[in-house]
């Protein structure tokens, strides 16, 4: 599916759901809906992609499946994040970043570059510069080095906000 052409991710995320609906099986019939919305997040349609983890969140909710929920929400944190519902994400982050800490590594470090994101859009630069600071650690320790560069382009535009927003509040605040 995922190698297939754009225009055709979608039938076969629909396949995938009709396939999974006659397992009866909730963690079966969630992720196929996850796995959709996911679909639809890669072709920017962040509204269809919200319905297929509302639906997803339906099934996965009645499980024991605590990486698929958490999976979830980091999903669902990616939408509202897109949506400009940064308090929103940022508390799912926070949540995923909690769980995902103790076994997930990858997961993880994702969560804490989206969560960097959420506080760049909110305009607080500090927080996102010991973001960025602890997710280079942790990609260290981890032995994760694939993930640094999303830190490192995190921290760039960090500082670029910080050069040109940081003054313009300054030159505002003293009048």
């Amino acid at each position: 599916m995922h190698a297939a052409p754009e225009r055709l991710r979608t039938i076969y995320a629909d396949s995938i759901v009709e396939a999974a609906k006659k397992t009866n099986d909730n963690v079966i019939i969630g992720s196929s809906y996850l796995t959709k919305g996911i679909v639809y997040y890669s072709l920017k349609r962040h509204n269809l992609a919200l319905d297929n983890f509302v639906v997803a969140n339906n099934y996965i909710s009645r499980t024991n499946d605590n990486y698929l929920i958490y999976k979830l929400k980091y999903h669902i944190a990616l939408v509202k994040y897109y949506l400009g519902y940064y308090d929103e994400a940022i508390s799912l982050l926070d949540e995923c970043i909690n769980y995902f800490k103790k076994d997930a590594s990858q997961p993880y470090l994702n969560s804490l570059h989206s969560l960097g994101l959420c506080y760049n859009r909110q305009g607080n630069y500090g927080h996102v510069t010991e973001i960025n600071n602890l997710g280079l650690q942790e990609c260290e320790r981890l032995g994760i080095k694939k993930l640094e560069v999303y830190f490192n382009h995190s921290e760039g535009i960090n500082e670029f906000y910080k050069k040109t927003m940081l003054p313009l509040y300054r030159k505002f605040d003293h009048q």
